[in-house]
């Protein structure tokens, strides 16, 4: 029983992690009252030279910088 339930977790974990893969990280894009962030992602990739799609990701979610990252607005 032990075994079984080790291998349904383990099966959990990697359907877990296959949906994951289209998920999109972005750091330090503040959050900005009615700004969708996939609308800001989209224009981003026109300034990185990128050609995304809505329908490219699972999900799209915005984080807070890093510890070690650079403040540039001060």
């Amino acid at each position: 029983m032990k075994d079984e339930l080790r291998l349904v977790r383990n099966d959990l974990n990697q359907l877990e992690q296959y949906e994951k893969r289209r998920d999109l990280l972005i750091y330090g894009i503040s959050y900005t009252k009615d700004k969708n962030v996939t609308d800001i992602v989209l224009k981003l990739d026109n300034t990185l030279g990128l050609t995304l799609k809505e329908n490219d990701f699972n999900a799209i979610h915005r984080l807070p910088p890093t510890k070690n990252s650079v403040d540039k607005t001060k």
